[in-house]
């Protein structure tokens, strides 16, 4: 098996001994790709974003409050079981957002 890695505009092609056989897709998209995330980069990018306005403590900021509202639209389609499905739904409710218990 090869993994391919960017460097600039360069690629580089790495044996991986073994292949990726009984490798998580999580493992395969992270090792082999070199992705962080088995989720969206909009996605990720959105969600650390609002975590980090979260933690500065302004509920009232209109940016947060427009960042967790975008991501509470995506909460429906993501696994029932997923940890990030509960953390969006936690922060809508925290800032009232119109939908999620709030005003």
């Amino acid at each position: 098996m090869i993994q391919i890695q960017r460097r600039g505009q360069r690629l580089i092609a790495h044996s991986v001994p073994g292949g990726p056989f009984g490798w998580t897709t999580d493992e395969i998209l992270q090792e082999m790709f070199g992705l962080k995330s088995s989720r969206s980069v909009g996605f990720t990018q959105t969600m650390d974003e609002a975590l980090a306005l979260f933690a500065k403590g302004d509920r009232t900021n209109s940016k947060l409050r427009g960042l967790v509202a975008t991501l509470a639209r995506t909460r429906p389609d993501l696994p029932k079981d997923d940890a990030t499905r509960q953390m969006i739904e936690t922060l809508a409710l925290v800032l009232q957002l119109p939908g999620h218990g709030g005003k």
